[in-house]
């Protein structure tokens, strides 16, 4: 091989390397907690989990509130497909043991250091307002971890990707 040759497949290579780790990546098998992930049927959950204390319905999204601590959103228009749980207290963990509580430490050891974001919280997640928002994302999917001001995890959600957000992190990402 070639000297040129060399030098453009290493370029190529560190541009793609440098791709790629545009964002701390979360892996897919991490997408679900206690279980449940985005994209399966409702009736899983509630296999699982039996029926929730609570119903409600946000226009074609039904919320399935287990006692504002476990909570779960699947569409009407897709079948009462997942595509959102989330956790507001002990109990409940990924794959890898994370859970409210944790330091974020935690988090960014295992899956790296993301900038974080002011979160604004309304309904069931009001009360975190002033958190920050630590967002890992994956495919069609993300997890966010939100965590206090002492560096605690205060609630952990996996969902389907929210493009605005992640263009947003994009944007960030290449302004630094």
């Amino acid at each position: 091989m070639n000297i040129k040759k060399l030098i453009v497949s290493a370029v190529t290579a560190l541009a793609v390397m440098a791709t790629a780790s545009c964002f701390a990546q979360i892996p897919e098998t991490e997408l679900n907690i206690g279980g449940i992930e985005p994209g399966q049927d409702i009736g899983y959950t509630e296999q699982i989990y039996g029926k929730p204390g609570k119903f409600e319905d946000e226009g074609f999204i039904r919320v399935y509130n287990y006692n504002d601590k476990f909570i779960v959103r699947a569409k009407l228009n897709r079948g009462f497909k997942v595509t959102s749980v989330a956790i507001y207290e002990k109990g409940l963990t990924t794959p890898s043991g994370l859970t409210v509580g944790v330091p974020y430490k935690e988090v960014a050891k295992l899956f790296g250091k993301v900038k974080g974001i002011k979160f604004q919280g309304e309904g069931v997640e009001a009360k975190l307002k002033g958190c920050t928002d630590y967002t890992y994302f994956s495919g069609d999917r993300q997890a966010v971890f939100l965590v206090g001001k002492k560096g605690i995890v205060q609630a952990i959600r996996v969902e389907e990707l929210d493009e605005q957000k992640y263009l947003e992190a994009r944007r960030r990402k290449y302004q630094a």
